[in-house]
């Protein structure tokens, strides 16, 4: 076994591969690229000092076994030119047997790549685009429905449907009020359709079992609104995009040609697949030299699509002029891995390194530094584009919904039977009465606050009068003698006693209008 200490020479074989490795003249190395970023922080974690030497691979590709000989990077490695490759493999089949596959840094897949195409946003029912059909269906429903909810809790609860107005007569001297009950139970369909074009009033109904639902209800169509005018919007300033191809079976189903790279494990995987997607698929197979030939053929037409690593077509579909787009899900072989050479001394060292690296989340780095932050046309699958929003984006404010309407059914059984209660037991509504007159007696209601405020001031104010002040002529012409203390404090303790009396006098005829409505 090699001494891994005193290694200084280390040869690098590269092939080009977008974003894994591409020629750079002013890196150190001459390429640039994530496994080029990759090799030499794995050396350093797995303690081999090694002097790194890329070289680029004579064939371009990750190679194929051809009359009993691998080309490609594979076959530099079985030649031992090459003790590492800068290459994404797969294990593709036969090809362990020959070379050593080090731990996986990647798992992605196989993707599509096709051109993106400028759908029109004009047309007479461009204000419906923002929402799908069945959205817009269940909508409706819902408004309609909130109406007829609101009528059932209206029904329910005992003072759902009415408003009582209160109403005094003027020209009687006395503080005497009578009730009038205003059925209101007309408005509801009025409110949710107000609501519904975010314009809400307060419900008529004065029951909380109505008030907490249509609270909710207003909520729910105040996020619907706003999602509508955010995608509306959307639709109005931003191109849409479409495309021909967006799977495998549309390249079936449409009898489309594409192309693959030749050689490696991606032409493997579609000329030896017995799947019946792919048998179908290849008399409408070409093949490339290299991955920037599939882009242009992509590019001008000449194939519907150009299948591939999926991190490399995201890279590329990410780069301007931003007019290709990812379709589909990843397929294929996903299991990339760095090549050595058959028994290679550094692999059980590289595979522990490897494991380091992804537990302290270098690798996640990695993948994000060359993929996702080169990305400078803002998505890069075509599902990335805007599309309608759809039943599914909204669920939860349904549930949000049938709660609210539950709990005001709930609210309303209490009120019922709370109405039943005061009524069965008369000592029980005389209890709350008075519980009622003794709260506005001792609350802090406003009226009372300010009243009792004025008495209290003026009292105050007598009291703090300088005798000069109070001093004033007698029908005789004789002065009034200064008031006693006793005199004064009967003056203060007569002001209180007002303030009780007035106290006492609200809280029994707040007691009587409970009664009377009760």
């Amino acid at each position: 076994m090699a001494n891994l200490a005193s290694l200084t020479q280390i040869n690098v074989v590269v092939a080009e591969r977008p974003p894994y490795a591409y020629p750079n003249a002013s890196d150190p190395y001459g390429w640039s690229g994530m496994l080029v970023s990759l090799i030499p922080v794995l050396f350093q974690a797995a303690g081999i000092n090694a002097s790194l030497n890329f070289y680029e691979s004579p064939d371009n590709g990750g190679g194929t076994l051809k009359n009993g000989t691998w080309n490609g990077v594979t076959g530099e490695l079985i030649a031992k030119r090459a003790d590492i490759a800068a290459f994404p493999l797969v294990q593709s089949p036969g090809r362990p047997d020959y070379i050593d596959m080090s731990y996986s840094y990647n798992e992605a897949g196989l993707g599509i790549l096709v051109k993106k195409q400028i759908s029109s946003s004009s047309g007479t029912t461009l204000y419906l685009k923002p929402f799908t059909s069945d959205l817009w269906a269940v909508l409706i429903c819902t408004v309609l429905g909130m109406g007829f909810a609101l009528y059932l809790l209206s029904l329910v609860s005992p003072l759902g449907g009415y408003a009582i107005k209160r109403m005094r007569n003027v020209t009687a001297g006395t503080e005497e009020q009578r009730y009038v009950i205003e059925d209101m139970l007309d408005s509801f369909l009025i409110d949710v359709l107000m609501a519904a074009v975010n314009n809400a009033w307060e419900p008529r109904g004065k029951s909380w079992s109505i008030r907490l639902p249509f609270v909710a209800y207003i909520f729910f169509m105040l996020i619907i609104i706003s999602s509508y005018t955010a995608n509306f919007a959307s639709y109005l300033t931003v191109n849409q995009f479409s495309t021909v191809v967006s799977s495998l079976q549309d390249l079936k189903k449409g009898g489309l040609n594409f192309t693959i790279n030749a050689g490696g494990a991606t032409y493997t995987y579609f000329t030896q697949s017995l799947a019946p997607t792919i048998l179908t698929l290849q008399p409408k197979l070409s093949t490339v030299d290299a991955t920037f030939p599939g882009l242009d053929s992509v590019r001008s037409g000449a194939a519907s699509a150009y299948i591939g690593e999926s991190p490399t077509l995201r890279y590329f579909a990410g780069m301007e002029p931003c007019d290709l787009a990812v379709v589909g899900q990843p397929f294929g072989p996903s299991v990339y891995t760095l090549g050595l050479q058959f028994n290679s001394p550094y692999t059980p060292r590289i595979n522990e390194a490897m494991l380091t690296l992804k537990g302290n989340g270098y690798l996640d780095r990695l993948q994000r530094i060359w993929i996702q932050d080169a990305n400078v046309c803002g998505g890069n699958s075509a599902s990335d584009t805007i599309g309608a929003l759809s039943i599914s984006d909204f669920s939860g404010l349904w549930y949000l919904l049938l709660v609210a309407i539950a709990f005001g059914f709930v609210w309303a059984g209490l009120e019922r039977y709370v109405l039943f209660l005061l009524t069965r037991y008369p000592s029980l509504r005389d209890r709350l009465a008075a519980w009622k007159a003794a709260a506005a007696r001792h609350g802090k209601n406003f009226e009372m606050t300010r009243v009792f405020s004025h008495v209290f001031s003026r009292s105050v104010s007598i009291l703090v009068r300088s005798k000069s002040e109070i001093a004033a002529a007698t029908p005789t012409g004789r002065a009034r003698a200064p008031a006693s203390a006793e005199e004064e404090r009967s003056t203060e303790r007569a002001a209180r006693l007002a303030v009780e009396n007035y106290d006492r006098e609200k809280a029994e005829r707040a007691a009587q209008k409970v009664g009377r409505l009760w």
